[in-house]
């Protein structure tokens, strides 16, 4: 799995992934609004928005957690990712153009855009 993104000095980072945590830390260190994100060949795009707060308020998780997105709808579909391959297990259980993503309390858009390939850059 891969993560890139460009930040507002128009610097582009990237990183290979290798467990759930580095996820984590590469959002923390390149703080900007969009992502992408590469799973098994699959290219996502990460934005961040502002009008849903976390999706865990309540509940502070330690792990990121991906759920369903229909028409704008939290579905109830929704898995905490503690390894890597959660995120291959849930996109693959519930195909879908489009997702939540919560990642360190900040809630992003994740959309499929296909086998573009963004990390070449």
């Amino acid at each position: 799995m891969e993560i890139s993104c460009q930040t507002e000095d128009k610097t582009v980072h990237h990183q290979q992934l290798n467990k759930v945590e580095e996820l984590s830390e590469f959002i923390n260190t390149h703080s900007t609004t969009d992502y992408y994100l590469n799973i098994n060949s699959i290219t996502y795009h990460l934005q961040k928005i502002s009008r849903y707060e976390s999706l865990s308020r309540y509940d502070p998780r330690n792990y990121p957690k991906i759920s369903l997105n229909l028409q704008g709808r939290i579905l109830p579909q929704e898995l905490t990712i503690t390894s890597l391959d959660d995120f291959d297990y849930f996109l693959s259980q519930h195909p879908s153009p489009h997702y939540f993503l919560e990642i360190n309390s900040i809630v992003f858009r994740m959309r499929k855009l296909g086998n573009a390939n963004y990390f070449t850059e």
